[in-house]
């Protein structure tokens, strides 16, 4: 699955971009961080070593540090919002683009971060690295959209509910099969179409990227974040977190220390 095991180290950076035609082509000779660089206004059209991307306005693009390119522009001005940051991957996806279908969302995100990053208010470096795995997480979902809209509608009702309430107690699988009025059987083959995962395995997926925000964030121990996020003792936690990131949650926690 396309970043399930990204480690994040912090945001290097979050800027707002506005150039004008006579600045272009511009070339970049090595990128000094990953990035997602999210288009605004205007249309840019990145050559790298092997391939072209061509950006519109409303697609967020990755690159990878270390990444060479140039950029040309056809339109007066161009806008854009980028989030850069650093990780912990040796190896990382070459350059891609995703068009969403709904950008406002994601557009909000990305506004909500540059904000905070300018106010620099106390934590606002944790509350920008929780906004960047929503990023994360929308980029996911949108990239195993194959559902034909008749059949997202059976399972979204059920879907909108797991991302509620992953973290609850009392939360059971069985609830989703009851929303969705469907069997389990073929709940989980449209899930999966739809996720790339079962549901069981999604609902892992939220309780851990949750858990790294709040890991990070360094505001709670380690057995209250497993009770907050439902799991059945602080064992069952550490050895699924360790399974999913490759480390225990203690040494997720001291490698983010500032």
């Amino acid at each position: 699955m396309l970043f399930e095991n990204l480690h994040i180290f912090e945001i290097s950076s979050i800027l707002r971009y506005e150039d004008e035609k006579a600045k272009y082509p511009m070339k970049n000779p090595g990128r000094l961080n990953c990035g997602f660089i999210l288009n605004e206004k205007g249309t840019e059209y990145y050559h790298f070593k092997d391939k072209e991307i061509t950006v519109p306005p409303g697609t967020l693009l990755f690159i990878p540090k270390g990444e060479v390119y140039t950029i040309d522009m056809d339109d007066e001005i161009y806008l854009s919002l980028c989030i850069n940051f650093e990780c912990f991957e040796k190896e990382l996806p070459r350059p891609f683009k995703v068009a969403f279908d709904k950008p406002s969302h994601i557009r909000s995100l990305f506004s909500e971060a540059e904000l905070l990053w300018k106010k620099k208010k106390i934590g606002f470096r944790d509350d920008c690295l929780s906004i960047l795995h929503k990023v994360i997480g929308g980029i996911k979902r949108e990239n195993f959209k194959g559902l034909h809209p008749a059949n997202f509608a059976k399972i979204k009702p059920a879907a909108d509910y797991l991302e509620e309430h992953f973290a609850d107690s009392d939360f059971k699988i069985s609830r989703l099969y009851e929303l969705s009025e469907l069997s389990p059987k073929y709940f989980g083959t449209l899930f999966k179409s739809q996720f790339g995962l079962t549901p069981k395995e999604y609902a892992t997926e939220l309780r851990i990227e949750k858990a790294k925000e709040l890991l990070i964030s360094e505001r709670q121990s380690i057995s209250e974040i497993s009770e907050q996020l439902g799991f059945s003792d602080l064992y069952h936690f550490s050895k699924i977190f360790k399974e999913k990131t490759s480390y225990s949650p203690l040494k997720y926690r001291e490698l983010h220390k500032r």
